[in-house]
């Protein structure tokens, strides 16, 4: 890992908005691109945070999509081999903004990333 790396590792990524077009188009396929590059630890967990109910799956899968089409680094090519394992780091979480029960459940998906990887809470 470089130095712009070396911190990163201590963080877990949350998106909110997570299945919409913004995330799947922009987000997701410029942060694997840094990872391609060596600026984004493909570790780093993230969880995606929206209204519309999703699996981890279909999420994932969703993402694929937009990185296929928008990500600098291809899925599969020479350049980058990463998405395998870096898809395994997203988790999804379905709810309300307005919702308090919603920051409940992310408190416990933040506390139990927590503890799987040692990154401090937030």
């Amino acid at each position: 890992m470089n130095q712009k790396t070396s911190k990163a590792g201590s963080v877990v990524v949350v998106i909110f908005g997570a299945s919409g077009d913004l995330t799947r188009r922009k987000v997701v396929p410029a942060m694997h691109s840094l990872a391609c590059e060596g600026s984004l630890p493909s570790h780093v967990p993230v969880i995606g945070v929206a209204r519309t109910p999703l699996s981890n799956e279909a999420f994932r899968e969703r993402l694929l999509d937009g990185v296929d089409e928008y990500a600098r680094h291809k899925p599969g090519s020479d350049i980058c081999q990463l998405w395998p394992r870096f898809a395994e780091r997203y988790t999804y979480l379905a709810g309300a903004y307005d919702d308090t029960e919603t920051y409940s459940h992310l408190a416990g998906r933040l506390a139990e990333i927590s503890a799987e990887t040692g990154a401090p809470a937030n």
